[in-house]
């Protein structure tokens, strides 16, 4: 077999084992096996950027044997329960935690939803990360396998900062969330004119005016403290798109 094709024939499986892989509720402690959680309401929200045959358009990763160089995605028409899912909790988990955002109507006007959507997210977050490093060190693998007289580093480190970071705001959400408070985050929500888009992610943008928001000190050293970021929410609802934008105040983007 040629080389270039048993080499993407074997990064092509080792992607699909990572993506099936089952993997446990992110609840602490708890050892259930994580469900496929949409990220948003399918009914009060999804539903809205769907069509009538319950189909929306996302952004996903081509198969390795359709990458190009600066073209590794592709927008694919797919349906509403197959898609804008993530393993991150098991179902007691994902009813009990998130019942007050999936449940129609959906108070908008409560610190509480706002800040179970941006929880959310944070998880969201954290387990692509697992699963990008995951990925990177299968492809170091197999790159060791199929050509084994050469030298090959893959620098895991922006990875696993990444996964420390969020697992930072990750807890910090959830102390809020047991202790039945708002005290370590910012959140706003922001009311726009209606569009059949939504996206739920975590930003971090560098500002030379903010040390918060630099990979490294002033000696180039790694820092200790997480990078600040801005955990964002957009999606339509009724008859408006909305923008939802947490922060934690310790740690903000200015």
């Amino acid at each position: 077999m040629d080389t270039i094709i048993l080499l993407k024939n074997k990064l092509e499986k080792g992607r699909q084992k990572v993506f099936d892989k089952s993997r446990t509720c992110l609840v602490e402690k708890c050892q259930n096996k994580a469900i496929g959680s949409h990220v948003l309401q399918r009914e009060g929200i999804l539903n809205n950027i769907a069509d009538k045959t319950h189909h929306f358009y996302s952004i996903n990763l081509r198969s390795i044997f359709d990458m190009k160089e600066n073209d590794l995605f592709e927008i694919k028409k797919m349906g509403i329960n197959d898609c804008y899912k993530f393993p991150g909790f098991c179902s007691h988990h994902d009813n009990e935690i998130f019942k007050l955002i999936e449940t129609h109507p959906i108070d908008l006007s409560s610190p509480k939803s706002l800040q179970l959507f941006s929880y959310r997210t944070v998880c969201l977050e954290y387990r692509k990360r697992e699963i990008y490093l995951e990925l990177v060190k299968d492809k170091l693998n197999v790159y060791k396998e199929i050509f084994p007289k050469k030298y090959h580093y893959v620098d895991f480190r922006p990875a696993e900062i990444a996964i420390k970071d969020l697992t930072f705001y990750k807890k910090e959400f959830e102390a809020d969330i047991r202790n039945n408070t708002n005290s370590k985050f910012d959140l706003t929500l922001i009311d726009l004119p209606f569009k059949k888009v939504c996206f739920s992610s975590t930003l971090s943008i560098y500002d030379k005016e903010n040390q918060h928001t630099f990979e490294y000190d002033k000696y180039g050293a790694e820092r200790t403290e997480p990078l600040a970021a801005s955990i964002l929410n957009y999606f339509p609802y009724n008859d408006k798109s909305y923008l939802i934008v947490a922060s934690h105040k310790k740690y903000f983007e200015q």
